[in-house]
């Protein structure tokens, strides 16, 4: 594809002048755009291609199963079922129902429900249950949920027994108004 955009842009600039003769700067210069106009319409050739599931490679698959969050396939092929399906089902709210099945799924999620909102407490707090957790927070919490944390907030030497690195804390990734309020239930 170099050469025919070299060509063709070569072209273009001798129409006003600009083509410049064999072996100077201007010629370079050109040979350089059409190296850099090449590149990008294979870039954009290539995005195009992960961007259709028909043509999707493992690029376009990876990135279509995490924005869907889906993790469960076997093959690329199954992936690519599993983004059609969810796909075609189109933007859709999730029931109340869906929410209260995930959060009685999640290990050591415990909430109670009255009149004005819900109470949360994790427990046991462990590695499992504060990723499943985290898993329930960022996959399943409404937008405007904010229920009330019970626990009395958890202490880096606490995480520490755990055997919880830095880097697993991170991964987690909750905000600290709730690291403040999990744990064992205030006094």
């Amino acid at each position: 594809m170099n050469n025919t955009v070299y060509s063709r842009l070569l072209s273009l600039l001798q129409t006003v002048g600009l083509g410049g003769e064999e072996g100077d700067n201007q010629r370079a210069e050109i040979r350089a755009y059409a190296a850099a106009v090449s590149l990008a319409a294979a870039r954009v050739e290539e995005s195009l291609s992960e961007a259709f599931i028909d043509t999707m490679g493992e690029k376009g698959i990876l990135m279509y199963c995490d924005l869907l969050n889906i993790s469960d396939y076997q093959t690329p092929q199954a992936a690519k079922e599993m983004i059609k399906e969810r796909l075609s089902k189109g933007l859709y709210l999730m029931s109340a129902q869906e929410f209260r099945n995930e959060e009685d799924n999640t290990p050591g999620y415990n909430y109670s429900v009255n009149i004005l909102h819900e109470k949360v407490n994790i427990s046991p707090v462990n590695k499992d249950t504060l990723s499943a957790f985290s898993e329930l927070y960022y996959n399943y919490y409404p937008a405007f949920f904010a229920p009330e944390f019970t626990g009395a907030g958890l202490t880096f030497d606490f995480l520490e027994s755990l055997g919880c690195r830095w880097f697993e804390i991170e991964e987690l990734n909750l905000p600290f108004y709730i690291w403040e309020k999990l744990g064992a239930e205030e006094d």
